[in-house]
């Protein structure tokens, strides 16, 4: 199972994205932090700074004597200084954070590494809340129904609107029951619910989209998602999530008679509720990881509160 969000068609705690995209680019939106009493964005206070060197200027014409003179080369120098806040800044800027970021990965990591961090830093959306239910049940001696619901909280962490779109993609393995998705949706800021539809798709997946929306920055949108496959009584479902998540929570919820594993694709601890099938990830999950779940059946039924085993970013069992 893939379940899409708002970077697919494409942390903790880290300060980035610092530039938006790949190459650098220096941040200049409407959002930026200089602010006259946090009123104007830095575009209309370079606008104003030009359109006073404009006035200065034509006054420095109608005046006669060394005040007219003072006034038209101080227009012509308040001009100059807005028309290099508008180009020249942002490009020198631009470049110095690519120059200065290329400096760092190339003395501490090797070769094969940076494109690795690149990627992670190229990121736009960070999943502040995922919590994932995956609930089995027994149909038969060799099958089990396998119900996902899933409520994720995505923040666009650029400064620039993204693209949303509520999505999921699941697989068919062929069994008499189809799977199927129950639920795809996304609710924007503004409250508006947005759901997903069926779409073409190859023979045993299943995908259903939305069309695409847009959010500010620092905005959120939730994605609520409900679905249900057919596996067999051994077996296991690995799911992938669009964007970078901060500490997601799985709960499984099994009968004794199944023992299963679990996984989230990181090395991070791992804090599991005492009373509750709840498990929490201490860290970040990212997209190119999965999150696993593993299941058998057990010889003897075990009791709910007998720990269960974990899947370690590998795939091998520990605690």
């Amino acid at each position: 199972m893939v379940e899409r969000g708002p970077q697919d068609r494409g942390i903790g705690d880290f300060p980035f994205p610092f530039y938006d995209g790949w190459p650098p680019q220096a941040l200049f939106s409407d959002d930026d932090a200089m602010t006259i009493k946090g009123l104007l964005p830095r575009w209309a206070i370079l606008l104003l700074i030009g359109a006073v060197g404009i006035i200065a200027i034509i006054a420095g014409h109608l005046l006669a004597g060394t005040v007219g003179e003072v006034l038209r080369d101080l227009g012509i120098a308040t001009l100059i200084a807005a028309m290099l806040g508008f180009t020249i800044d942002r490009w020198f800027k631009t470049d110095l954070v690519k120059d200065v970021f290329d400096a760092v990965l190339g003395h501490v990591l090797p070769e094969e590494f940076k494109n690795e961090i690149r990627t992670i830093i190229n990121h736009k959306m960070l999943c502040e809340n995922l919590y994932t239910k995956i609930e089995l049940k027994e149909i038969d001696d060799n099958t089990v129904r396998m119900t996902v619901t899933t409520e994720r909280t995505v923040k666009n962490i650029t400064k620039t609107a993204q693209p949303v779109e509520a999505a999921i993609r699941i697989d068919d393995w062929g069994f008499t029951e189809p799977a199927k998705v129950h639920e795809c949706r996304m609710e924007l800021p503004n409250g508006t619910v947005v759901e997903a539809k069926p779409v073409e798709s190859p023979p045993s997946r299943i995908f259903f989209s939305s069309e695409e929306h847009k959010i500010g920055p620092n905005e959120e949108v939730k994605y609520f998602t409900k679905f249900s496959e057919i596996h067999r009584i051994n077996d296991i479902a690995i799911f992938h999530y669009g964007s970078p998540t901060r500490n997601p929570v799985i709960e499984i919820d099994a009968p004794d008679s199944l023992g299963y594993a679990y996984g989230f694709g990181s090395s991070s601890p791992v804090l599991s509720a005492r009373y509750t099938p709840r498990h929490t990830l201490q860290g970040v999950y990212f997209p190119t990881q999965s999150m696993r779940v593993r299941w058998w059946r057990n010889e003897e039924p075990t009791l709910n509160l007998v720990e269960r085993d974990v899947l370690n970013s590998d795939g091998s069992k520990g605690s």
